[in-house]
């Protein structure tokens, strides 16, 4: 007796019906077709596979709190999405296990989220992050302006504006370097746009400190840009932009304004301030 074939048992429409509340797995359980027999079909008749990670917490990402403003931050500085299927994305944080602590504050919040362990293939330095899947990650994390390709074009973040303490806080503790001898602040981006941004903001927040001019055409009178060359990761020079502000009395209004005496900080560069 012959085997019946998969399309003696089932429609194109069947598959698409099912496709979009199944995995493959799931399907290859209920038709009792193997996984690989499942895939020829799907891709047979053009049908869009199913994105991993249905789990992934929107609502978590919906909300304009302190909480979900500082995390928005912290991931235009320093976190990564991709792409990894027609509608499906994966969001990376990864840091020094030495700021495990606040990792593991974010993955307090975020159901979905799974805690992110790995080494650098070269240098074997461990790190530790935060990794979720999920459709539509893309949509919810662009009012932060964190998009596949943040590093090479800039989206500007859409903040509201009693949330951008905590946005700019977050960021500061991503991309930003604070000393107490001598007291100085710097953010550094590869964007020109994005320093314009953070000088913009903390101006609206009320910030009226004196600094150095060091470029006469960057058109800040009172906070500084410095410019610089550095080697990219595929060999190519890159423009470095550095926002820096210098003395106790600066660093003092900065630290009020971005709410530095928060709990929900790096520890480790806010106390220098304290």
């Amino acid at each position: 007796m012959l085997r019946q074939r998969f399309y003696d048992l089932f429609t194109k429409d069947d598959l698409q019906a099912m496709s979009t509340t199944m995995t493959q797995e799931e399907l290859s359980k209920e038709t009792g077709f193997s996984t690989r027999q499942i895939y020829r079909y799907l891709k047979k008749w053009g049908i869009e596979k199913r994105a991993r990670g249905r789990s992934c917490p929107w609502y978590a990402l919906d909300a304009d709190d302190e909480f979900m403003n500082y995390f928005g931050g912290f991931l235009y500085a320093d976190g990564s999405l991709h792409k990894t299927s027609h509608t499906g994305y994966t969001l990376k944080l990864i840091l020094h296990p030495k700021d495990e602590e606040i990792i593991d504050v974010f993955l307090s919040k975020l159901d979905g989220a799974k805690k992110y362990n790995c080494a650098n293939k070269k240098t074997g330095q461990k790190t530790v992050g935060v990794s979720m899947n999920g459709i539509d990650l893309a949509d919810k994390l662009l009012k932060f302006g964190v998009t596949p390709g943040k590093r090479y074009e800039w989206t500007r973040p859409q903040i509201t504006n009693s949330m951008l303490p905590h946005f700019l806080r977050g960021w500061y503790d991503g991309d930003g370097y604070i000393s107490s001898k001598p007291s100085k602040m710097t953010l550094t981006n590869i964007n020109k746009e994005a320093i314009k941004y953070f000088e913009e903001k903390i101006r609206y927040l009320g910030y009226s400190g004196s600094g150095v001019k060091r470029n006469p055409n960057s058109g800040y009178s009172r906070i500084y840009t410095e410019k610089r060359h550095t080697m990219g990761k595929l060999g190519k020079n890159r423009d470095v932009w550095r926002h820096t502000i210098t003395g106790k009395s600066n660093c003092k209004q900065i630290y009020h304004l971005l709410k530095g005496d928060s709990i929900l900080r790096l520890d480790r560069k806010w106390e220098l301030l304290d």
